[in-house]
């Protein structure tokens, strides 16, 4: 029986960015709100040397990786994404996922959300679809709601194990992994746990994502893989409202 948790908000979009990944391929881009200049300090008197200000932060999330499990009727678009800011954190980061066929006609679309991403931080959003019609490849767009004051990871996940991943072709199999909480931080009512799955070459050839209480030790999250995949990595963060 196949599990999944799936969080999907339509979140106000500050930024847009769409990319489309040919097979199982990865790329890059960001969406992104680029704050103004500076206020120069004024100084004590007109002679004075002025304050230096320090430089504006890059307040946009990146598009890392875009990947496609597919397998019989099921298929589960894979995006990483990253917080290129160094001093705020990225709130509401949303990506929407369409799933297109060889004729480049989109087949069945769907939404996914984390709540938060620290500064720097990389993670993951997987959704899932029930296909009537061959997947060949995912298209991404993402956007955020906004930036905030800089908060840790609140939950972080250690090394991941694909138990009864296919050896040779696409199947599904259940990625698990540690989940440890930072032990003073708040912790979010509930957390996405989220495998992403890569082949011998670096793409992303699928994954999925599983919704678990902040203080659970570990999670089982199934997989759906459109090809062998040599290894796997967890990923996660407060989910989506």
């Amino acid at each position: 029986m196949w599990l999944h948790g799936v969080v999907r908000l339509a979140a106000p979009s500050a930024a847009l960015l769409t990319l489309v990944i040919a097979g199982c391929g990865g790329g890059a881009g960001q969406a992104s709100r680029t704050p103004g200049p500076a206020s120069p300090s004024a100084g004590a008197t007109a002679s004075a040397s002025p304050t230096p200000t320090s430089a504006p932060d890059t307040e946009s999330v990146a598009l890392v990786a875009v990947g496609l499990g597919t397998y019989l009727e099921t298929a589960v678009p894979v995006a990483v994404v990253r917080n290129s800011a160094t001093a705020h954190s990225a709130t509401g980061v949303r990506v929407h996922f369409a799933v297109v066929n060889p004729a480049g006609m989109t087949v069945q679309q769907t939404d996914a959300e984390v709540g938060a991403l620290a500064p720097q931080q990389t993670s993951a959003i997987a959704g899932r679809i029930d296909l009537r019609a061959s997947g060949d490849h995912a298209v991404a767009t993402l956007s955020v709601a906004g930036f905030s004051d800089p908060k840790p990871p609140t939950i972080t996940a250690g090394p991941a194990a694909c138990s009864g991943c296919p050896g040779n072709g696409p199947g599904f199999g259940t990625v698990h992994a540690v989940l440890t909480a930072a032990p003073s931080a708040p912790l979010p009512p509930f957390v996405s746990a989220t495998a992403v799955c890569y082949d011998a070459g670096g793409a992303v050839v699928g994954g999925g994502t599983t919704v678990v209480a902040p203080r659970a030790s570990g999670v089982d999250d199934p997989v759906i893989l459109s090809s062998r995949a040599v290894r796997c990595d967890m990923y996660a963060a407060p989910a989506g409202l």
